[in-house]
């Protein structure tokens, strides 16, 4: 099922800063052109799309929602070395559209190969979520609910009210089978 510029754009940024919060992983994104504000390991910037050989477009995300997205974006690998991950597989193991579950998908972690600029040469993995990872958003109500990974990829969602009062609390296991907590 093929979804939008601007929704792969946001699937990313949720998926980036899953990654940024919980693995501790350095993303370099946008034009920053200093590459140690980055976060890399001195690799320069790349301020706008390049093309390699393959034809394959290279860089970091773009601005805004109506620009282009390169075919290669621009992260630094486990290792500290700064790479391109596939467009493509930066939605990672997102099974639908439905939001929740595309959340928890992530939220059980999954690795991305990183590569060098010719879109070949694997030189490491990004990894996005795993255990202890943690997604919260909130409600139209004021309440919010907060769901985190626990390390047997089980996913324990809590909905607390605004006053802070948990309201409700369930572990989903791997299978699918989902326990009240409270």
């Amino acid at each position: 099922m093929m979804r939008s510029h601007k929704t792969r754009l946001l699937v990313l940024g949720a998926v980036v800063a899953l990654a940024v919060a919980v693995c501790g992983a350095a993303v370099a994104l946008g034009n920053d052109s200093d590459p140690m504000a980055a976060g890399s390991t001195g690799a320069p910037a790349v301020a706008a799309a390049a093309t390699n050989a393959a034809g394959q477009t290279y860089g970091t995300l773009p601005d805004g929602p109506d620009e282009t997205m390169p075919d290669l974006v621009r992260v630094v690998a486990t290792n500290g070395k700064t790479g391109y991950c596939r467009d493509k597989d930066t939605l990672g193991p997102c099974p639908d559209d439905d939001p929740e579950a595309n959340t928890k998908a992530c939220l059980r972690g999954y690795a991305i190969p990183v590569y060098e600029s010719d879109g070949t040469t694997q030189i490491g993995e990004f990894v996005v979520g795993g255990p202890g990872s943690e997604a919260v958003y909130g409600k139209a109500d004021g309440s919010k609910v907060t769901m985190t990974a626990r390390e047997d990829g089980a996913i324990v969602t809590t909905k607390t009210a605004t006053d802070g009062t948990v309201l409700s609390q369930t572990l989903e296991a791997l299978d699918g089978k989902v326990t009240t907590v409270k």
